[in-house]
């Protein structure tokens, strides 16, 4: 009867083992996997400032809005959510963008996210105060806005790589993806590990009660 448990608690320690897997390979495909190969198509190049537009952060009144806080608030309609706003001046950092056709000029863009949230500014800070955004946005121009710099870019190859691309200047440049070749690699490589480990745990509980059972003591 010990044996039996024995094996028992060594067989559930393995489904515990997959079910953990599966719900690590889960959670990284909603995060790491999909967003890499979202972004698999875009090449590493080098990017040249060509021009800085700043007209929109001179006056106030053409500043962006965004949502700093947001909470979930029980109404007669249901839930509903409110934020609250505040705002930031619009860089727009033009590049020129090393392709194999050429340079071909594209909106430089801090990462895909802040790309997807507002693909007509080059960067956005969305804190309380409306002044701190603005010195976090002037602090990337002066890092990433000097005409004539160069530093390294991902563009999008399927699209700048193209014989048919036809430059209006309205393409985009991230400096950062949002998860390395190594991120991704070890997003498949533990839940894979895992899953291994617990299919062997089970294989090996099946094997002990087995022999358990064979065994006259």
């Amino acid at each position: 009867m010990l044996e039996f448990r024995k094996s028992t608690f060594i067989i559930l320690g393995g489904i515990a083992l997959c079910i953990i897997s599966f719900s690590l390979f889960m959670t990284l495909n909603f995060t790491v996997i999909q967003s890499y190969n979202d972004e698999s198509n875009f090449k590493k190049t080098t990017c040249t400032v060509r021009e800085v537009e700043t007209q929109q952060m001179n006056n106030k009144e053409d500043w962006y809005k965004c949502p700093w806080k947001c909470t979930i608030n029980h109404t007669p309609d249901g839930l509903k959510t409110f934020c609250e706003l505040s705002e930031f001046p619009c860089l727009r950092i033009v590049v020129d963008v090393s392709t194999k056709n050429g340079l071909k000029s594209a909106i430089l863009h801090e990462s895909p996210e802040k790309y997807n949230k507002y693909p007509d500014c080059s960067t956005y800070y969305c804190d309380m105060d409306s002044v701190v955004n603005e010195k976090d946005v002037n602090r990337f121009r002066r890092q990433y806005g000097n005409i004539g710099d160069t530093y390294s870019c991902y563009f999008n190859a399927d699209l700048l790589d193209s014989d048919y691309y036809y430059d209006d200047g309205q393409e985009h440049a991230l400096l950062r993806l949002t998860y390395s070749t190594a991120s991704y690699v070890n997003s498949l490589i533990w839940p894979s590990l895992c899953a291994l480990a617990g299919i062997a745990v089970i294989i090996y509980g099946i094997y002990y009660r087995y022999n358990s059972r064979k065994s006259p003591y």
